[in-house]
């Protein structure tokens, strides 16, 4: 009995993770319907989440917080991954742009000698290096590397510290911990957004703060508690891959053969280290 509603747990929290990654993957449809910048788009994309996470929470027990440093952290990497994120968008394509962020797991393994005191395999290098190649083929046919890709590359580094800081945390509610992820860099954007206000109300932002916010943010927390850290990983594959179907189908991007063999080494690489 106690196996079978651990194995339901389990199932569970794979299909949170799943719908989690799915509705992150709508991110770029907000980003390109709102004429706004990076930072403007995650102030009103964070803050509008933490407004609902605070209505969906108990007051009394989102502010009793013990790990005030790690959600701090948390929040900081959390703003910094979706400002770079957004801004990749708006500089590159949407499959260059989430396919550069989803490096993240190959960051994670190359601060394991830093955060858990092991050193990396040499099969880990040598994926690694193969990923790398599954980039440069991934941007091949623009010739260049250029603003996006940058910021590409930079929000997959803050995305694996988010990721190694969210598992910390550990069993704090799902709501108290994205709460304090979407306020704190709130509050830290708060003063660049009000130098350069715009305000901007519309169904777009109420959607932007829900649909691909808080609750795929509430799923992945609720899923994470339940299934292996490499599990997650490989499940939440499907937010890069319905990003870029939106790219295709939406936004009329194109994926030339080079750059879907690009995509596809980055893919199996992140399985290989998931797996390993």
């Amino acid at each position: 009995m106690a196996s079978s509603r651990k194995y339901s747990d389990v199932s569970r929290g794979r299909m949170y993770v799943l719908f989690a990654a799915i509705l992150m993957g709508t991110l770029p449809l907000f980003v390109r319907e709102l004429p706004l910048d990076g930072i403007q788009i995650t102030f009103y994309r964070l803050g509008s989440a933490a407004i609902v996470l605070f209505l969906l929470g108990r007051r009394e027990e989102l502010f009793k917080v013990k790990k005030i440093k790690l959600f701090i952290l948390l929040g900081l990497f959390q703003g910094m991954t979706i400002v770079l994120y957004i801004s990749a968008i708006q500089k590159t394509t949407v499959a260059n742009a989430v396919m550069l962020l989803y490096l993240f797991p190959i960051y994670v393994c190359l601060s394991a000698p830093i955060i858990t005191k092991e050193e990396p395999s040499r099969r880990n290098i040598i994926l690694l290096i193969i990923a790398l190649l599954g980039v440069a083929l991934l941007i091949e046919p623009q010739k260049s590397f250029g603003t996006g890709e940058i910021y590409g590359l930079l929000a997959g580094i803050f995305n694996a510290g988010l990721f190694l800081v969210l598992k910390k945390i550990g069993n704090e509610s799902s709501i108290k911990t994205m709460f304090w992820g979407t306020l704190v860099p709130t509050l830290f954007l708060m003063p660049l957004f009000i130098a350069k206000p715009v305000f901007f109300p519309s169904i777009w932002i109420a959607g932007l703060a829900i649909v691909p916010t808080a609750v795929p943010f509430i799923m992945l927390a609720k899923g994470i508690k339940t299934v292996k850290t490499e599990e997650a990983s490989i499940i939440a594959l499907a937010e890069p891959l319905c990003a870029m179907v939106l790219g295709v189908l939406i936004f009329g991007e194109f994926l030339g053969a080079i750059q879907i063999i690009g995509i596809a080494i980055v893919i199996a690489v992140i399985f290989a280290i998931n797996k390993n």
